[in-house]
């Protein structure tokens, strides 16, 4: 698989993220430098700001009007697990997205932890809570995880098989002049050491929070924006 993605087409001279820089630099804690807040120099600034940006105009036309070039090559192999081929792609993604993520969409209290859910007298109110950001954090880990263990194959319930070494295939012939065997597992090869065993239990755990993983990476599909 060959994936090129070129970044979106955007101004080639960037005045007025310049501007909005400069702002930032300005207001300390907000993005927007109030109007009535400006001292002289800001109005030589924007000013400035402004008469750059109509300069440069056509250019940065140019610029948003070319094509955005995506470039995507699947190769045979990689549909052999298809699933596994897209949980390499979306695992680091998503956690590319948690590591530039500055908006935070609504998340159902029913698909997160008791502590993280919204009060119920609050649920009809548009406000965010103090948990709001908690609870997609808590959202985007969920659907992390269940993708790297995804990616990882057999090797992420390798952790539930314990005493490996000592499991042991034996094959036991027919008879009657056949060919065939029958096989059979020796769950302790050596018998001064412990045991094979498998924790069916904790293998059931990890494949449900995996697909809930999955299932919350489908609800919340459109959500995956910065």
């Amino acid at each position: 698989m060959k994936v090129n993605i070129r970044p979106y087409p955007s101004d080639l001279i960037p005045i007025r993220r310049w501007e909005r820089s400069y702002e930032f630099w300005r207001s300390k804690d907000s993005f927007y430098l109030d109007e009535s807040k400006w001292k002289w120099y800001d109005k030589l600034v924007f000013n400035m700001f402004d008469k750059l940006a109509a300069l440069f105009l056509p250019i940065n036309r140019w610029s948003n009007s070319r094509k955005h070039r995506i470039m995507v090559k699947v190769d045979y192999y990689d549909i052999w697990s298809a699933d596994h081929t897209l949980a390499l792609i979306i695992a680091p993604t998503l956690k590319k997205l948690k590591e530039c993520q500055h908006g935070y969409p609504h998340v159902d209290n029913e698909d997160v932890p008791e502590e993280l859910r919204t009060p119920k007298e609050d649920l009809n109110q548009d406000q965010l809570d103090s948990l709001h950001v908690a609870r997609w954090d808590y959202i985007l880990n969920e659907m992390i995880w269940a993708f790297e263990q995804h990616a990882d194959g057999y090797d992420g319930e390798s952790q539930f098989h314990h005493n490996s070494e000592q499991l042991d295939m034996v094959f036991t012939p027919v008879g009657d002049g056949k060919p065939a065997s029958t096989l059979s597992f020796n769950h302790q090869k050596d018998p001064s050491k412990p045991p094979y065993w498998r924790d069916d239990e904790g293998i059931k755990k990890h494949q449900e929070r995996k697909r809930n993983g999955v299932r919350l990476f489908a609800k919340y599909y459109e959500c995956l924006w910065d």
